[in-house]
């Protein structure tokens, strides 16, 4: 049936383009700590959903705390020396090679025709490995985390505001608000790694 397929390619396209977009403004960074490199990229849904089953409710200092080590579990995507070029860094499934290996057949199976799956499972192995470091460790990767999200935040504030210039007329007012009457409004009475300076490296 032609036309049924033409409707679910349509529909597949549709989908993906709006994928594209929402994807459009997430950025990848690279930070100097440790002695290493790490590259971050901010997480998306499901791997949020992952981080949370790992905060600890009940204060606000617990959730701040308990938050730091699966978040940067999940979202470190590569590791590599100081003097590797960002895009030659190891990714994270490389480091827990061995482990992965020493899986049952049957279950590297599973892992394996599921990305998100296979994703959480190495992020474990990270988010094991992190929490034997001391706290000092995890603070200082920490730190390159918020610089990055600070950054993915502008960048949104500026997809935004592009997205909204794009809808405005020639004169700077909307269409919408061209056929609106004008009002006048009335006036009434917001391991073995030693700690470095951190530091960043564009892509």
């Amino acid at each position: 049936m032609p036309g049924q397929y033409e409707k679910q390619a349509r529909l597949q396209r549709l989908l993906k383009d709006c994928a594209d977009s929402a994807d459009k403004g997430r950025i990848t960074r690279t930070f100097t700590a440790h002695g290493l490199k790490w590259t971050m990229m901010p997480l998306n849904d499901h791997e949020a959903n992952w981080r949370n089953k790992y905060i600890i409710p009940g204060s606000l200092l617990s959730i701040q705390t308990s938050q730091k080590a699966p978040t940067l579990a999940i979202g470190i995507r590569a590791i590599g020396p100081v003097d590797a070029d960002n895009d030659k860094l190891d990714p994270v499934e490389e480091f827990f090679k061995e482990d992965w290996d020493k899986l049952k057949a049957q279950l590297r199976n599973v892992l394996e025709t599921n990305d998100y799956a296979r994703q959480f499972y190495l992020a474990e192995m990270l988010y094991e490995w992190l929490g034997t470091r001391p706290p000092e460790f995890v603070d200082e990767l920490w730190s390159s985390w918020l610089k990055l999200t600070s950054e993915q935040t502008e960048a949104e504030n500026r997809l935004g505001e592009s997205s909204r210039e794009k809808e405005l007329t020639p004169t700077g007012q909307s269409s919408q608000e061209d056929s609106m009457p004008q009002l006048t409004p009335t006036p009434t009475p917001k391991s073995g790694l030693s700690a470095s300076r951190v530091t960043i490296t564009e892509e």
